[in-house]
């Protein structure tokens, strides 16, 4: 995640005009028995070898921004959205 998220950051950040938008996690912020309230006070605490990948991925998008001298970038950290056992987060997202 971080890597890949990484060089396509800095790509648009030197070749695009554009926000930038990153589908992170909330596993970059809590583990998965968090049971409360976060927000982008909230300090990010990963507690899984995903959740730590997808923190590193926002940090590599930040810092390609920053580097081209923009600040048009953004990570949506996410809740599990699809897949077997997902209570339907995705349909509640859509709403």
């Amino acid at each position: 995640n971080a890597t890949l998220t990484g060089r396509l950051a800095e790509a648009a950040a030197t070749r695009t005009a554009g926000r930038f938008i990153y589908l992170s996690s909330i596993r970059a912020v809590v583990g998965p028995g968090f049971s409360g309230t976060i927000d982008e006070a909230t300090p990010p605490a990963p507690q899984c070898a995903y959740g730590r990948s997808k923190r590193e991925g926002e940090i590599e998008m930040l810092k390609a921004f920053a580097a081209a001298g923009r600040d048009s970038a953004t990570a949506l950290r996410l809740p599990p959205v699809y897949g077997e056992g997902m209570k339907g987060n995705l349909r509640g997202l859509m709403r």
